[in-house]
């Protein structure tokens, strides 16, 4: 028994492990990209919903954009594990890479970070994506 426990509680903690998530009791924001691009630092650490678009080279850049503020872009860092991974990843880079050949949109939602002296001064740690659609162009 005890050592079906010990197995039981480590599995949890790997797979807990893997996703990370909001802090309990906490929802994420509901905001746009043009929002956190004209003020960052009211954003900085929190954890954000962001309907938006991709654009992507598929090597170096991957950002979520928002017509309505066209200068603006967050980049998207999904290095890590979550929900819709898999399938962003696929979008992202089949059948041809980038997004030169389509339209990639959904929610974004993850914890923001902003670093006034960086080069990339925007930043979203994907946590998840909701609604992902790829639309040919």
């Amino acid at each position: 028994m005890m050592r079906f426990q010990w197995a039981a509680a480590s599995t949890l903690g790997v797979l807990l492990s893997t996703f990370p998530m909001a802090p309990q009791g906490r929802k994420a924001e509901t905001t746009t990209v043009c929002a956190i691009s004209r003020e960052p630092a009211k954003f900085t650490s929190q954890w954000v919903r962001i309907p938006a678009h991709i654009e992507s080279d598929s090597f170096e850049h991957t950002d979520i954009v928002d017509s309505a503020c066209e200068e603006a872009g967050i980049e998207l860092d999904y290095s890590s594990n979550f929900k819709g991974r898999e399938e962003l990843e696929k979008a992202i880079h089949s059948p041809s890479p980038g997004t030169v050949d389509k339209d990639i949109s959904g929610v974004f939602i993850g914890k923001f970070q902003w670093h006034a002296t960086e080069r990339t001064r925007l930043i979203l740690i994907l946590n998840g994506v909701e609604n992902l659609k790829v639309v040919k162009k």
